[in-house]
């Protein structure tokens, strides 16, 4: 592909060039080339100077310029420049070439005051130039000729034509490689100190964000929500490019799925999947992972027009029954590949070759980008009032917060009539296939009501109704899992045989996140006073459930018989009746003596 321009400062010519003009020598100093890293570089970068052509510096008509320039033999091959000048087909061939009849250093400056700034040529000859450097061409190699430059404490000798080069030694992040290298830079120097010179490079940036009514980095929803994530990115500067490569990698933990619905515009452009960029899933074993590829990037958006666009990626993930609960959280991260060396001659179109995937210094990598999502829930265990001991077989319902789905003991079922429905709900707090009897349906909560269970919640899947109903197991437990933060109310539907159910119990769960740190606490309270507080289990199959007890009392039963308390009703009842018949007789006897 065609290379785009490069920047090029004006050389000065020598005084016979210029005219009849009075040469007055100027004495030069030694002088620094400071250089500025780019925005957001985070590279080790060592600057180096190469003298290309020496001069004498003279005031001419009040003017400084050169004179007496020559190749400077020390740091250059000026004859294997112009012969590569002349044999370079971007500056013509044959007659048409541009440096044809130069023999000198002076001649080769006089073609280039012609060159526009920014332009093809100037890249080309500083192309040259680092092909035909004396000595070694690592600063780390002996022999190796470069003046270091780059603040105001390294000097290089003196006035002249200079090409500066970058050399990365690493990156200062130990995680990414948030760097690029600087394309050459040419310079004039003459007998004073330059002003800083930005490096000639971009080092893109890439942000992940959870998109609710604010971005932020951190919530704490419920198993089953749909969350919308949102990639921030601005397209950068190519022009020292021959092919820039624009890759985002984006990891979802395990208790995320990804929902497929990648949308992406580049300022007010929306891009078309599969024609503008395709999304990959380079690990079978984990398709919830996925990456981004930016198709033609280099050709579409490589105009002033497009140049710091911003580019936005959104799409939605759900969380699902692998979601780690409590404070630990669920993190996803983002990342981004990108062409980083723009002397290097790629040859990859939209990915980079094998070969340049594993070469040092031509991919760049920024630094994760990560969020992280954080879900709770809740242990109740069933126990006798009076002992203490659990309670199996009772029936509860969780509802409130805006439930979608909950994993009760781990497991998801809902109420079905299709062929996957084949479970039914038992009331030990187990499902069954196993079709009930006459002499097995009393342990069924249903004899005709089946449930399908559910392997893997997604976006469709939680959007349709659930079982959010449970008995309690032998130990007297129910685990309600993938909460949101919110307010829930626990009603128990039937309870264990001889005991009167519960009154409804009201719990609010809080999770207090902090972007900054990426963590999440939270609390608990039950029936929404601050003497509720719930505590959560440290470790075993509940821990970081917040945990508490719901009592029971047995039904009111009274004594059978020979027992005294129903024996004492009968008397009195008796007595009752025998003092009626008394009156009502005497009541006759006294009405006839009357007549």
């Amino acid at each position: 592909m065609k290379k785009t321009f490069r920047t090029l400062s004006a050389i000065v010519l020598s005084a016979a060039l210029l005219g009849t003009a009075v040469a007055v020598p100027v004495m030069a100093a030694d002088v620094a080339v400071p250089i500025q890293n780019a925005p957001n570089d985070r590279g080790n970068h060592s600057y180096y100077a190469f003298r290309i052509f020496q001069a004498e510096l003279a005031d001419i008509g009040g003017t400084q310029q050169f004179i007496n320039i020559a190749w400077d033999d020390a740091y250059v091959n000026g004859d294997a420049i112009l012969t590569a000048l002349k044999a370079k087909t971007i500056f013509g061939t044959g007659e048409a070439n541009l440096f044809k009849d130069c023999s000198s250093a002076a001649d080769v400056a006089n073609v280039l005051e012609s060159f526009a700034v920014d332009s093809a040529q100037a890249f080309a000859f500083a192309e040259v130039v680092s092909a035909n450097l004396k000595g070694k061409t690592e600063p780390t190699e002996t022999g190796f000729l470069g003046q270091k430059v780059g603040d105001n404490t390294n000097k290089i000798p003196g006035p002249g034509y200079y090409i500066v080069k970058d050399y990365i030694s690493g990156s200062l992040d130990s995680t990414g490689s948030q760097y690029a290298y600087s394309d050459y830079i040419l310079r004039v120097v003459t007998d004073s100190d330059l002003a800083k010179i930005n490096a000639k490079t971009e080092v893109p940036t890439l942000d992940k964000n959870i998109q609710e009514s604010t971005k932020v980095k951190t919530n704490p929803p419920g198993v089953g929500d749909s969350l919308n994530f949102v990639l921030e990115s601005a397209v950068p500067d190519r022009t020292y490019y021959n092919e820039y490569f624009f890759i985002i990698s984006d990891d979802l933990c395990d208790g995320f799925t990804f929902n497929d619905d990648v949308a992406i515009t580049i300022g007010t452009k929306t891009l078309e999947r599969d024609t503008d960029f395709e999304v990959k899933h380079p690990n079978a074993s984990d398709p919830d992972d996925f990456q981004i590829v930016f198709l033609d990037f280099y050709e579409s958006y490589n105009t002033a027009a497009y140049k710091g666009k911003p580019i936005t990626v959104t799409y939605s993930a759900t969380l699902n029954e692998n979601a780690e609960i409590g404070e630990t959280g669920n993190p996803n991260t983002v990342n981004l590949t990108f062409s980083n060396n723009p002397t290097f001659d790629y040859q990859g179109e939209d990915e980079p070759t094998d070969e340049e995937k594993t070469k040092d210094n031509v991919l760049g990598v920024t630094p994760d980008s990560t969020t992280k999502t954080f879900t709770s829930g809740l242990k109740l265990q069933k126990v006798d009032e009076r002992t203490g001991l659990p309670l199996a077989g009772a029936k509860f319902t969780i509802s409130g917060a805006g439930v979608k789905t909950v994993l009760i003991n781990n497991e998801v079922y809902r109420p079905g009539t299709g062929a996957t429905a084949t479970y039914y709900m038992l009331k030990d707090g187990t499902f069954t296939k196993t079709e009930p009897t006459a002499e097995t349906q009393d342990s069924y909560d249903s004899t005709t009501i089946k449930y399908e269970k559910i392997n893997e919640i997604t976006k469709t899947t939680a959007a349709e109704p659930v079982n959010l109903s449970a008995y309690s197991d032998s130990d007297g437990v129910i685990s309600f899992k993938g909460l949101k933060a919110g307010t829930y109310t626990i009603h128990e539907d039937k309870a264990p045989e001889g005991y009167n159910p519960a009154a409804d119990i009201v719990i609010t769960l809080t999770g207090t996140t902090v972007d900054d740190t990426l963590t999440c606490t939270w609390s608990a309270t039950k029936d929404s006073a601050p003497s509720g507080a719930l505590t959560a289990d440290d470790d075993g199959p509940f821990k970081d459930l917040f945990k508490f007890d719901v009592q029971n009392n047995k039904g009111i039963i009274l004594p059978g018989t020979g027992g005294i308390g129903t024996t004492i009703f009968y008397v009195v009842g008796v007595l009752f009746i025998a003092g009626g018949a008394v009156l009502l007789i005497s009541k006759k006897r006294m009405n006839i003596k009357e007549k």
